[in-house]
């Protein structure tokens, strides 16, 4: 796609955003301004369209307006699918790869267990934590089908926390626990490992918790690089630097993936960076990108 028509998809997608009242996909005009401005974003274009296209002084003016009408669009999205999903007549957590994002969802999980220390393990009676994780909790749920470890999915939304159980429910993941809360008021004593999702607002907030609570956790932030960052705001990693968190790893270019993950410790120990994640990932054989089997996503 070329620079210039990258921008106009940019700004198309902004004015469909202002201009319809119903952001979910049901209506077809945002699911087709949003389809086209993703696959533009992950198509590129030439090597410089980021560079050229965030510093287009269109883009620019419109820049902070898209990124918050798409937070509320992707809302609308979730619940949409959550409540799709669950109003089948019988649901298996295969059944999850029908989402139209599953295949980014996938490769994000696979490649943000992978940065995990290797000496890090989760003992009895605790979990992963992940902040954010909406009413369709897909992240947590591959986290948890890949680890077979439990997740707790902390949202402060009650509607959403509502459809994730019923979802989770219908979909036997027994696992998979949900609990209505702020992020940045949580008690994370029992979560040695946190992911706090793109669209929270109060990270550092959420990381002051953690560090207060569990110092030697170990913390994924999702962020944005290049012209993803259209997409979701990027952590701010000097307010982070400034608090005293270590930057362990992060996730790399991946054009099938949106966000970059950025993996801290919340109190630095000196961990070794990037180190694999043997003791805690069982990551899900690449099959599992087109449609899981369910043999491949029962909980162990």
């Amino acid at each position: 796609m070329r620079t210039e028509d990258l921008v106009a998809c940019i700004l198309q997608a902004h004015e469909a955003l202002g201009r319809e009242r119903d952001l979910s996909p049901r209506n077809p005009a945002i699911n087709d301004a949003l389809s086209a401005l993703v696959h533009g974003i992950l198509e590129g274009g030439p090597p410089d369209a980021a560079e050229c296209v965030l510093a287009d002084p269109r883009v620019r003016a419109i820049r902070g307006e898209l990124v918050g009408r798409l937070a509320i669009a992707e809302g609308e999205m979730e619940r949409c699918w959550s409540e799709m999903l669950s109003a089948r007549a019988s649901l298996e957590a295969a059944d999850l790869a029908d989402f139209i994002y599953w295949d980014c969802y996938r490769n994000l999980v696979t490649a943000e267990l992978a940065l995990l220390p290797a000496d890090l393990g989760i003992g009895e009676g605790q979990s992963i934590a992940f902040v954010g994780a909406g009413p369709l909790p897909l992240s947590a749920i591959l986290m948890h089908l890949s680890t077979g470890r439990r997740v707790t999915c902390i949202d402060r939304d009650p509607g959403a926390c509502s459809l994730a159980c019923a979802l989770c429910r219908k979909a036997g993941l027994t696992g998979i626990g949900i609990a209505c809360a702020s992020g940045a008021s949580w008690d994370y004593a029992s979560h040695p490992v946190v992911f706090i999702a793109s669209l929270v607002p109060e990270k550092a907030e959420v990381m002051r918790c953690i560090r207060r609570r569990c110092p030697q956790a170990v913390v994924g932030l999702r962020s944005a690089e290049g012209l993803c960052s259209l997409l979701y705001d990027p952590v701010d990693e000097t307010e982070l630097k400034a608090m005293g968190c270590g930057l362990l790893a992060r996730t790399g270019y991946n054009p099938r993936v949106i966000n970059t993950t950025l993996l801290y410790e919340a109190a630095p120990a000196h961990r070794p960076a990037g180190a694999p994640a043997e003791a805690i990932a069982r990551p899900l054989p690449d099959r599992s990108i087109v449609r899981p089997r369910p043999a491949l996503l029962r909980p162990t």
